[in-house]
């Protein structure tokens, strides 16, 4: 039998391949550097020679109905009623003993951007997808991307807002 775009399934993609938030998830850790400069909640600041890489999450705890398998709250349209209620998430960072002009490349997935489960049903929750409606879904499952130039004496800093569920990486990358 067919099933529905998002029938709420696991998997970092749809059945007809069009990515899911969390694909982003695993591409952001496979961008992160080999020695861990920081971790704690929400965040992790890696770095690969020269360039850094800064993974941040505001990760929602669902609420205590769900954790005792009570599903009442999901409906295909809605996966967000389950969640706690959240609020963005601050974070300020220092990135020390950086000298020279470096390139900054932001990468961020939350309900506006990179969540093609979101997009659908901004849409409409069609049950069948046009030529358009599937490229127009290819697109918004796209991450929301940013960049910029810093000259760094002697440190960057940074304060970064994320929305619930939200995930950003951060490339931190040495020009020369």
């Amino acid at each position: 039998m067919p099933q529905p775009l998002f029938h709420g399934g696991f998997g970092l993609l749809t059945y007809n391949g069009i990515k899911k938030a969390g694909f982003h998830a695993f591409a952001f850790l496979a961008r992160l550097g080999d020695e861990i400069v920081l971790q704690r909640e929400g965040i992790i600041v890696t770095r690969r020679g020269e360039d850094y890489q800064i993974l941040l999450y505001n990760y929602c705890h669902y609420n205590e109905l769900y954790n005792q398998f009570d599903y009442s709250q999901v409906t295909s349209k809605n996966r967000y009623g389950i969640f706690n209620e959240t609020a963005p998430n601050r974070f300020g960072l220092r990135l020390e003993e950086l000298n020279g002009h470096y390139l900054l490349e932001q990468m961020r997935v939350n309900r506006k951007h990179g969540s093609s489960f979101d997009a659908w049903v901004e849409m409409g929750a069609p049950d069948e997808l046009t030529v358009e409606g599937r490229a127009y879904l290819d697109r918004m499952a796209q991450p929301q991307y940013r960049t910029w130039l810093e000259k760094a004496d002697e440190f960057i800093e940074l304060d970064i807002e994320l929305e619930p569920h939200e995930i950003q990486l951060i490339l931190v990358i040495k020009q020369y």
